[in-house]
């Protein structure tokens, strides 16, 4: 019975070895040339208003434009209102959910947090969100994530990492990569 049990766990070994190896391969493969055609990540610096990112993208006159931004905060200190009313603002703005992904409000003793996401955006979504935002006297905070989603044409990814790089409401530019985990 000993000998059983030792060639069984000899074998689950074996096996589980042929498993790792497998997913440890060196498949040849250019990480510089594996990326997802037409899209450029980047990040803004901290605390740029939506507006001034937007504007300063808006000067390389973009074909395609910014799809996606995630994610901005702010605050509100003594809301004048209740979260019903401040979350039926953002849940009706379509520029702010895409596809289950929305953004939030959330009540914090006397503050309330907004974690906001921006869809499919244009100077239109960006000017009455400013409206909205200012409206409802939101104060930009720090987020310690924001990523963008630029969509460009398709053959110009790398001229695009270069320009985005050198903006001054840039931190971070970068091809997005496309990677499988195995």
């Amino acid at each position: 019975m000993k000998l059983f049990n030792n060639l069984t766990f000899g074998l689950i070994g074996i096996c589980f070895l042929l498993v790792l190896s497998s997913c440890l391969t060196n498949e040849e493969s250019d990480p510089e040339n594996n990326y997802v055609a037409g899209e450029v990540l980047f990040t803004p610096k901290d605390s740029v208003p939506l507006e001034d990112l937007f504007n300063s993208l808006n000067a390389y006159n973009l074909e395609f434009g910014m799809v996606y931004l995630y994610k901005y905060e702010y605050l509100i200190d003594n809301p004048t209102y209740s979260i019903e009313h401040y979350s039926d603002i953002i849940t009706s703005k379509d520029y702010l959910q895409n596809d289950g992904m929305v953004s939030t409000v959330n009540q914090m003793d006397t503050q309330m947090k907004f974690t906001i996401r921006f869809f499919d955006m244009d100077n239109g979504k960006v000017m009455d969100w400013v409206n909205s935002r200012n409206e409802m006297k939101l104060e930009q905070i720090e987020s310690s994530l924001t990523i963008g989603l630029l969509h460009v044409e398709q053959g110009t990814e790398t001229d695009w990492v270069e320009r985005l790089s050198s903006n001054s409401h840039i931190k971070f530019a970068q091809l997005n990569h496309d990677i499988t985990i195995r």
